[in-house]
């Protein structure tokens, strides 16, 4: 008896062992929702980079119901761990889905009170990134006061739209040695190499710009480092551009990807508040519409 009961405990630890080296995924099926009309920040959120007078929920101005999230950035902020200033959230770890899994992304997104001079310096409002060091694999920016998204492969950086230049020149400026004249472009050297990626543009040639209004934006989005990645980008309902092959940056097999959204941004002279309202995400287009 006394020797069932020593195994019993030996494996009883060696499962318990096993549960905190390899972490539980989330349920990469569950749909994750928010639609901001609670008046305190939902658990599906960490707020450790968003001060508590810099984050709110503001009432009388949403994309639908009476609420919405509001992060605001000021001249004087400052983030030592970034050295930037920083204001923003991402998706909690328990909700954090496995990078490469079918994922869809449905939110709407508002800059106001906009005030001041914009420099060219790096401003991303959000994007999603990869449990590892480096830059988001899926971004949005807004540098030079341009509001674009771009997407990584391997070392290459990609356009997938702008409020600015049609996507479909945006190399051909590039490569033609143009681009300085493209002011609100950071970190050009990334989107010279050649990616592989397929791009398929939609009819829109310019994305809307989020200071004049609402922007309804949709996301499909399934990493893959060996070529058989997806990113399918939707504004206002219309179809932006498809990207297929390899999207990522290197990372280990199984890591997970966060959505997160807000400020980040070279030190500017510049106030703004970023509006997100009804974020949804889930396994299928139809399951956030």
């Amino acid at each position: 008896m006394e020797k069932r009961l020593t195994q019993v405990i030996l494996l009883t630890a060696g499962v318990i062992a096993a549960v905190f080296a390899h972490p539980v995924m989330a349920d990469q099926t569950a749909p994750v929702r928010d639609s901001f009309e609670a008046t305190e920040l939902s658990s599906i959120w960490n707020d450790r980079h968003a001060p508590a007078n810099r984050l709110a929920i503001r009432t009388g101005d949403a994309r639908d119901g009476r609420r919405s999230l509001a992060l605001t950035v000021r001249p004087g902020d400052n983030d030592a761990g970034c050295k930037c200033q920083r204001v923003e959230l991402q998706e909690a770890e328990e909700v954090q889905a496995e990078f490469g899994s079918q994922q869809w992304y449905r939110f709407s997104l508002r800059i106001s009170d906009f005030s001041g001079t914009q420099g060219d310096g790096r401003w991303v409002l959000g994007g999603w990134k990869q449990d590892v060091d480096g830059s988001p694999f899926l971004a949005l920016r807004f540098d030079g006061g341009v509001f674009y998204i771009t997407m990584e492969s391997a070392q290459t950086r990609i356009m997938l739209g702008s409020t600015l230049l049609d996507a479909r020149a945006f190399i051909q400026v590039m490569k033609g040695g143009q681009g300085q004249k493209l002011g609100f472009v950071t970190d050009r050297d990334l989107y010279i190499g050649d990616s592989g990626v397929a791009l398929k543009h939609g009819r829109v040639k310019y994305l809307p710009d989020p200071r004049a209004g609402w922007v309804d934006l949709m996301f499909h989005i399934s990493g893959g480092l060996g070529g058989d990645g997806i990113i399918e980008v939707f504004a206002n309902g219309n179809l932006v551009v498809r990207a297929t092959g390899r999207i990522g940056v290197d990372a280990p097999v199984g890591s997970k990807q966060y959505f997160r959204v807000g400020h980040r941004r070279d030190k500017a002279a510049t106030s703004a508040a970023l509006l997100l309202d009804d974020f949804r995400r889930g396994p299928t287009r139809e399951s956030v519409e």
